[in-house]
């Protein structure tokens, strides 16, 4: 099975990057989906992220703390994986299903390979909201746990197809656990983006179509998690250079970076409170 660990030989942590993650208490070590040296760090600051949008890191709080509290739950699922391949003996209902289904995907390519795996989560776990299943307000569980039990919320759907699609070889840097605004009613919603051939596809635990970004009418992106930690969307503006450079659809140029950090500050941190 694919690992999501990255070697870290001749890997330098940007100064201020680092800063904020000692200060958050935060720095990772032994972090699977969370290390940052999973993605280059010349990209801290990346254009061209799912529904057309830049990205920066977010402010520490407690979306970094609940991102980072993955890994125990990642790296466990990775070993109950590698004993089930390994040990007849040792069946894990939950793993042999997992593992099956990474062996499926693992063979096939951009959309097919998202088309499985979304289909096969969605149809193996029921939505049950947290306060139901656990009478807590926010848990997020490990694609095992989610598995055995058959039952999750919107993210849990969303990490269990991130860990399938790393296993079966997608790159970390075409995979975004986002976090949303559902319009009109103010929901948060997360969902998997994964890209293919520069296009970014939303794998949604309320449908088992696939839909690129650029024709989502109900989402707006907040947050995005990836190998890299979590990142803050800014906001997109119309400008004369973008309409030179892209068809009218796609008319859209991010602020400088500087003011995307900064944009609608409360909204993201009222979002980041919802976890």
């Amino acid at each position: 099975m694919a690992s999501f660990s990255v070697s870290v030989s001749g890997f330098r942590v940007h100064a201020m990057t680092a800063l904020v993650l000692v200060i958050a208490g935060l720095a990772p070590a032994h972090g699977q989906m969370m290390r940052l040296d999973a993605i280059p760090m010349a990209r801290i600051d990346r254009d061209g992220e799912p529904f057309g949008r830049a990205t920066r890191f977010a402010p520490a709080g407690p979306l970094w703390i609940k991102w980072k509290s993955m890994d125990d739950g990642i790296s466990k699922d990775e070993a109950a994986l590698e004993r089930c391949r390994a040990d007849n003996t040792a069946f894990n209902p939950a793993a042999a299903r997992l593992a099956a289904l990474i062996d499926e995907a693992t063979p096939l390519k951009g959309r097919h390979r998202f088309a499985v795996v979304n289909r096969a989560i969605n149809l193996a776990v029921a939505y049950t909201s947290d306060e139901r299943q656990y009478g807590a307000g926010d848990v997020w569980s490990s694609p095992l746990t989610t598995l055995a039990s058959g039952r999750g919320d919107c993210e849990d759907y969303a990490i269990a197809k991130m860990f399938a699609l790393r296993a079966a070889g997608v790159a970390a840097e075409d995979l975004r656990l986002l976090v949303a605004r559902v319009r009109g009613d103010a929901d948060i919603h997360a969902v998997l983006a994964a890209r293919h051939d520069g296009h970014w596809f939303l794998l949604d635990n309320r449908s088992m179509t696939l839909v690129e970004d650029s024709f989502s009418m109900d989402l707006t992106p907040l947050f995005a998690m990836d190998a890299g930690g979590v990142r803050q969307f800014g906001e997109r503006v119309m400008t004369v250079a973008a309409k030179k450079k892209a068809p009218a659809e796609r008319q859209i140029a991010m602020l400088p970076a500087s003011a995307a950090a900064n944009a609608d500050v409360n909204e993201a941190l009222w979002a980041a409170t919802w976890f």
